[in-house]
């Protein structure tokens, strides 16, 4: 089930980053770029896999709360008031949650997608900048990776679309002569 866009439509603003300097330069380097996103941006999965990859970091955070660090506030502890109608949906969600990662158990891709998805972990064939060539190693992590996202869109009442050029796209973007 998808969820359809709320709210007020997007405007068109001008893109300036009204950040501070240094978050501006950090933007510039890639550095607050997650994992998942980049290779939305570099085209190594496409729009269903990447959905299916934040709906899973979705479920994992309802179910557990946020992998990152964060603030609260002790004197004032807040949240949801929990009612019976909010239990069920939880409970729907978390069984929708663990049935996904069974199925990336059984498939032994679930390792893999944590690190990427849920802890933003730098997988290896993203970590271009350290080394001038692409290794076999690096191809077959893209694989697994596609093969989780897969399982995922499956899971999520998508189609499993793998496309043979999301390997040619991988082997165009880092296998050519720098």
């Amino acid at each position: 089930m998808r969820f359809l866009k709320r709210g007020r439509p997007k405007t068109n603003r001008p893109k300036v980053d009204f950040g501070t300097k240094e978050l501006q330069e950090k933007r510039r380097q890639h550095l607050t770029d997650e994992p998942i996103d980049l290779c939305l941006k570099r085209n190594l999965i496409n729009m269903e896999q990447h959905w299916a990859a934040i709906h899973f970091r979705w479920l994992h955070t309802l179910r557990y709360g946020v992998t990152s660090v964060r603030s609260i506030d002790t004197q004032n502890i807040g949240g949801v008031e929990r009612r019976s109608e909010n239990l069920v949906w939880a409970k729907k969600k978390q069984e929708e949650y663990f049935a996904a990662l069974n199925n990336l158990e059984s498939n032994h891709c679930a390792e893999l997608l944590i690190k990427i998805v849920i802890h933003n972990e730098w997988p290896k064939f993203l970590r271009w900048h350290d080394k001038k060539f692409f290794t076999l190693e690096d191809h077959r992590e893209h694989k697994r990776l596609i093969k989780a996202l897969n399982v995922l869109e499956n899971d999520f009442g998508g189609k499993t679309i793998y496309h043979p050029d999301q390997t040619n796209d991988f082997n165009k973007y880092y296998c050519a002569e720098k």
